[in-house]
């Protein structure tokens, strides 16, 4: 069944719902997929996933635990709180989801003992993907630029929300490290690699 893309797991993913005709098979859940959608659209601009948690939680928006709660769906996420809320893994596995693409991804994960009900990460080598199996929530090019933007070193300026231009792009031609950007107090603004830093603060060569 996982080879064929029907999906097999007890609950759909956030932003979808079991086909009432057909239990293997996804629908777009809107109201979920909207919040989804302003995931997405709140990284591509640039604002991390702390502050896309926090702005979730202030704004009341209820995390997929206990939206599925809401919906009367009897369901508990593994180490979930008594009153669950967005968190920055949550945000992260949302972002690499490619089920929000359309295709089918199941075998992430495996029990690893049935006795103490402990999972563990399957290599990614070994998934079941299949390919356009429902209606897609987040287009291609989309969640392309999101992975390459994940790639990247995506702090945010001290008690800033946004990414400066160059965060993540810039690195040392030498050893590849990434580059410190630094401001005096004047108008101008330059990078410099942390090992470089350290032979100059040392009059090492």
């Amino acid at each position: 069944m996982r080879r064929n893309g029907e999906f097999i797991g007890s609950f759909a993913p956030y932003g979808y719902v079991k086909d009432p005709n057909d239990g293997h098979a996804l629908l777009v859940d809107e109201e979920a997929a909207e919040i989804v959608k302003s995931i997405f659209s709140m990284f591509l601009n640039g604002i991390n996933k702390l502050q896309i948690t926090h702005h979730l939680n202030d704004h009341g928006v209820l995390c997929p635990t206990s939206y599925k709660r809401s919906k009367g769906i009897k369901y508990n996420a593994p180490n979930a709180q008594k009153n669950p809320m967005w968190s920055t893994i949550t945000i992260d596995t949302i972002l690499k989801n490619r089920v929000y693409v359309g295709d089918m991804v199941q075998g992430r994960q495996r029990v690893k003992s049935y006795k103490i009900h402990v999972q563990e990460r399957v290599p990614e080598d070994e998934w079941f993907i299949v390919e356009n199996t429902h209606v897609a929530v987040i287009d291609w090019e989309t969640f392309d630029k999101v992975q390459q933007l994940l790639k990247r070193d995506t702090r945010t300026a001290p008690k800033k929300e946004e990414l400066y231009l160059f965060s993540g792009f810039l690195r040392c031609a030498d050893c590849g490290r990434a580059m410190s950007r630094i401001a005096n107090k004047g108008m101008y603004v330059y990078y410099q690699c942390g090992s470089s830093k350290h032979f100059i603060r040392t009059g090492k060569t």
